[in-house]
């Protein structure tokens, strides 16, 4: 599926009802499924409750909370909206980009030498191309962008904190880095996926459940592996890959000092790279598996 295809998410904050569903019918064509919110509060729940919100669009003026009288209404909205979802960004290391979208043309004139404003007078065309713009250069969308067919598994199946570690690890290649913190990060980063990627086949594939194999129990995944490979011979490949980061990983990886001594046999950031590439054929197999399971 290409990434045209794939819709992504977006918050609106505004109190014009009938703004927020003239723009609702535009933006499904573009792919953007709109959800809405009258007040602030109201959004920033939805924000903090819907992980799949990839961008937030925020009206100038608008109700900071639900018991606001009509008419005081006024730019303290956008100061706190921006201030309360900046510091809840930093708590949580998550970054969803915003913009502003105002019917007064003061509001926009205060705030667009700060940010991204956009008038309602405007084509709609405008704010949405913005939008989808944006997305696609955040870590998700980029990788989205770069390797879809994989996207797909992970869209479907990854939690939300394993989508931000592959995005991460994928975003500007930075599995590619050569310092030796890097390596070791990223092969820390390789670990947590690819335990990531077993427990869903048992979960999704093979339909048992996962306290089956209890977290610490040391060879959890590899039981995962090999009842997997009982149900459908696991190809060469992604069996070979799976058992050399296992070793790799947990050797070097960053929950496992590396001595003085163990930093000489650090694998190299292309090894790195062979194991990244080789979880994008890893999420290939497992979609394919478990979509004709499914079918």
């Amino acid at each position: 599926m290409s990434l045209e295809r794939k819709p992504i998410r977006v918050l609106i904050i505004d109190d014009d009802a009938d703004y927020t569903k003239q723009l609702t019918i535009p933006a499904a064509k573009r792919q953007i499924l709109l959800k809405s919110a009258t007040n602030w509060q109201q959004g920033f729940d939805i924000i903090k409750g819907d992980n799949l919100i990839r961008f937030i669009i925020l009206d100038a003026r608008c109700f900071i909370n639900e018991t606001q009288v009509a008419g005081t209404e006024s730019e303290r909205f956008l100061i706190t909206a921006i201030d309360e979802l900046k510091e809840w960004q930093r708590s949580n290391g998550r970054f969803i980009p915003f913009c502003i979208n105002t019917g007064y043309a003061d509001s926009k004139k205060m705030f667009d030498h700060q940010y991204n404003v956009f008038s309602k007078d405007d084509n709609v065309e405008v704010l949405l191309n913005y939008v989808w713009d944006e997305y696609q250069k955040s870590g998700i969308g980029q990788f989205s962008s770069q390797y879809p067919e994989p996207f797909e598994f992970v869209s479907d199946y990854f939690t939300q904190e394993n989508k931000e570690v592959i995005s991460a690890l994928f975003n500007n290649n930075k599995f590619l880095k050569t310092g030796q913190k890097d390596r070791i990060d990223n092969l820390g980063d390789l670990r947590r996926l690819y335990e990531h990627f077993w427990d869903i086949m048992h979960i999704d594939y093979l339909e048992r459940d996962i306290n089956e194999f209890p977290s610490s129990d040391g060879k959890r995944t590899a039981k995962i592996k090999d009842a997997v490979n009982a149900k459908i011979t696991i190809p060469k490949i992604i069996s070979n890959w799976a058992d050399n980061l296992y070793f790799a990983a947990s050797k070097y990886g960053d929950h496992n000092p590396v001595d003085d001594r163990q930093l000489k046999l650090l694998p190299s950031n292309y090894a790195v790279a062979s194991f990244c590439y080789g979880l994008l054929d890893a999420l290939n197999w497992g979609d394919h598996l478990i979509k004709n399971k499914k079918h």
